[in-house]
């Protein structure tokens, strides 16, 4: 409808072009569906009535849009090589406690039943260095995306999550079941926060550095909305990003308790938790030789 409005406008648009570009300048790079559209609006106005050329590349606080089909293809090769581990249909390859999970609207939900903590886990392998994406929607409680972490049983999973909860906790590297009386507990319970990077010594000895700032990371996270996320595996360097932003990374040198394989796990903190996972999907990535 915006661009049809553009066309009819006719001769009379050019008096309008100074206010398009204050309008374009302003929420190209902004967050949310709004600044979305009047980005897309005044730009297609701009790429028919101005004297220059739009780039067609919102940022992906905006929503990731591209016009140009150049661009759609660079996103569609940017897929090459995922293989999807969710049918979207049932829990086959995925291992969970009874009642605890199931599938609704082709997302892998809570039930919300459980009164304590557990793992559904992936059940197709444990891999090293990969590439995995998915979206997520999240509504109440405490979740997380488990990878590279050890598998205790009884649905239990230790090692490194992604922390999925309300958005001022989001951006977090958390290590999962790790003991409080653990000595390296200080260092790795709180592994990483919004707009942190932090590396993590072969003694234990953790270092942080604050590259972005949290709140406007966290901006980037919409509750009760679906999300993206992935995470990036790569020799001893996580990555995390929520809707194409870095949210968090870490690189963990650790001798005592840095993995470099393991499952892949989504969590159900329990009391009532309210999260679902969909379209997820793994590129594994052979591991450079030292």
């Amino acid at each position: 409808r915006a661009c049809r409005a553009i066309e009819l406008l006719g001769s009379k648009a050019e008096k309008l072009i100074p206010q398009m570009k204050e309008l374009y300048a302003k929420h190209r790079n902004q967050p949310g569906d709004q600044s979305l559209f009047l980005a897309f609006s005044s730009g297609a106005f701009l790429d028919q009535f101005g004297d220059e050329t739009i780039p067609w590349d919102f940022s992906p606080g905006a929503g990731g849009f591209s016009a140009d089909p150049d661009k759609k293809n660079a996103s569609e090769d940017d897929e090459a090589g995922f293989v999807s581990i969710f049918d979207g249909k049932s829990l086959d390859q995925w291992d969970h406690r009874k009642d605890a999970w199931e599938v609704v609207d082709g997302a892998i939900s809570c039930t919300g039943l459980e009164k304590t903590r557990n793992w559904i886990i992936w059940r197709g392998g444990k891999p090293s260095d990969f590439v995995l994406r998915l979206e997520f929607k999240y509504g109440a409680g405490n979740s997380g995306v488990q990878v590279r972490s050890d598998d205790q049983g009884d649905h239990q999973v230790f090692g490194y999550q992604v922390e999925v909860a309300a958005q001022k906790k989001m951006g977090l590297w958390h290590h999962s079941l790790l003991p409080k009386d653990d000595p390296a507990h200080d260092a790795r319970f709180l592994m990483a926060t919004a707009g942190q990077e932090v590396t993590i010594t072969a003694d234990g000895v953790k270092s942080v550095k604050q590259v972005a700032n949290k709140d406007e990371i966290v901006a980037h996270f919409q509750q009760d909305d679906w999300n993206t996320m992935e995470i990036i595996a790569d020799g001893n360097t996580l990555t995390q990003k929520i809707n194409g932003v870095v949210f968090a990374k870490v690189s963990d040198d650790d001798k005592r308790m840095s993995r470099k394989q393991g499952v892949i796990a989504l969590q159900d903190h329990g009391k009532g938790c309210r999260v679902a996972f969909r379209n997820i999907r793994i590129k594994e990535q052979k591991p450079e030789e030292e």
